[in-house]
């Protein structure tokens, strides 16, 4: 049987500024698995959120490179979107019309799944988010706030009893999760509100540290025209949190203070943010508007404070190369960053990622380990892996295991294939067919659940050396 079709693709044309700042996003986006990601089924597929202070959470253990082995496994619906938190999983039963889905929770411990409630839903405004279309929705399908509540659209579910109330946001505001917060922005406003609240902690006005084009700040615009916009790291530094939305804005996240970044180029200009061990990052170029092309790259790094950066170097243009980063479950240091952008050197990272465009997606061609094997994907049978999506490459602890699988939903990054990196052999799942549809979530560390969509089999699998 074959898969299950991906979500329709609202991708429109995209211009080479568009294209610059998706290649970049991509590069600074720490490789991973969303924690207790999505697995597809259906024509509209669901997204599970982060439950740690890094968005692409929990990391699976090295320990599955020995293989796995079945914990329990039951029967749920059948054709139906899973998705999980560390002590709930989801489905999400879309039907004939999309209006009256059905949302259904259950309790999940170490031998199985109990229903708790359901719930019904309208499904007919969720979308996949694409880098850069005009058409993004303003909400993903479901956010996870916090260790209780549930976001979908406008409503707010309490995980544990199903009890709905409204979100606190304007109606303009676009909501970015980061852990127990929601940083909602406006056009020029953000304002962060903590699990629970009916008010806002803070709002603070942000402004573009150098004028793009258009000229004016636009933060709501920004988040919903990314990948992956709805999630962000709460990163520490210095004895405080901070986030990043939507690679431009960086805020305290406990007292709303933005820092302030000077660019080392003139408007119209192109930059991302991003951090390091030791403060941030940027990544930037002045764009020729009558050449409709950018000028030399800069990467600049930051103390802390941001301000002036404390070095400035010129940087090859990022889009010479099809190679991306692949990242270790950890905060990237400046070295990383120099060898990455300045040499195209990714050996102190987990390895790299070769992706070329199909249909106007990244697509892994292979996957190199500094520390191991090389695999090669462009072997797969197309009809069962079409795109197997450079974002969803993943790494264990120390890279012991890499997983990859196919975007299918705005957050959602599960896993299709698991493979040991040092033999390049697949890591197989007893009772899973991936190129029938199945795939894979990471609950915790030593946590897989597998779905499959054809008969609605639900395993838990537990790394092999444990049992």
């Amino acid at each position: 049987m074959s898969p299950p079709a991906p979500a329709p693709d609202h991708r429109p044309h995209l211009d080479l500024r568009t294209a610059v700042i998706a290649v970049l996003i991509g590069a600074l986006t720490l490789g991973g698995v969303v924690g207790g990601g999505l697995l597809a089924a259906g024509d509209t597929n669901y997204a599970q959120p982060p439950t740690t202070d890094r968005t692409r959470s929990p990391t699976p253990s090295d320990s599955w490179a020995g293989g796995a082995a079945r914990q329990w496994s039951t029967t749920i619906d059948a054709g139906a979107s899973v998705f999980t938190t560390p002590d709930h999983l989801f489905s999400v039963k879309t039907g004939d019309d999309p209006r009256t889905s059905t949302l259904t929770a259950y309790t999940m411990n170490g031998s199985g799944v109990t229903q708790a409630w359901t719930a019904a839903v309208d499904t007919s405004a969720d979308s996949v988010a694409v880098s850069g279309a005009e058409d993004n929705p303003i909400y993903p399908s479901f956010l996870l706030w916090g260790k209780n509540t549930l976001i979908h659209g406008r409503t707010l579910y309490d995980i544990t009893t199903g009890t709905t109330s409204d979100v606190p946001w304007p109606t303009d505001a676009v909501p970015v999760v980061a852990k127990d917060a929601v940083i909602a922005c406006q056009q020029t406003t953000c304002a962060g509100y903590r699990e629970g609240a009916a008010e806002p902690a803070w709002s603070s006005t942000v402004h573009d540290a150098v004028q793009g084009s258009p000229a004016q700040t636009d933060a709501a615009a920004r988040i919903t025209k990314m990948v992956d916009p709805n999630y962000t790291n709460a990163v520490s530094l210095a004895d405080a949190k901070y986030v990043i939305i939507a690679y431009h804005y960086v805020i305290n996240i406990d007292t709303g203070q933005v820092v302030d970044f000077s660019i080392p180029d003139d408007p119209p200009g192109i930059y991302v943010i991003a951090y390091t061990d030791e403060g941030w990052t940027s990544i930037s170029t002045y764009y020729d508007v009558m050449a409709n092309s950018p000028t030399q790259w800069h990467l600049s790094f930051y103390g802390p404070a941001g301000g002036d950066p404390t070095s400035t170097q010129n940087a090859p243009d990022p889009l010479t190369t099809s190679t991306y980063p692949l990242y270790y479950p950890r905060t990237p240091t400046k070295d990383d960053h120099r060898r990455m952008f300045l040499h195209h050197d990714y050996s102190t990272l987990a390895g790299s990622v070769t992706a070329a465009e199909e249909d106007k997606k990244l697509c892994v061609q292979k996957i190199e380990m500094s520390n191991g094997t090389t695999i090669d994907v462009t072997g797969l049978d197309k009809n069962a892996f079409p795109c197997l999506d450079q974002k969803t490459a993943a790494v264990s602890d120390t890279a012991k295991v890499v997983t990859v699988g196919m975007r299918q939903v705005t957050n959602a990054e599960p896993f299709s294939l698991m493979y040991n990196t040092t033999t390049g052999e697949q890591v197989t799942f007893e009772g899973m067919d991936p190129s029938s549809g199945a795939a894979f979530t990471t609950v915790s560390p030593k946590q897989i659940i597998g779905y499959s969509p054809a008969d609605g089999t639900l395993i838990s699998y537990t790394p092999k050396s444990d049992q």
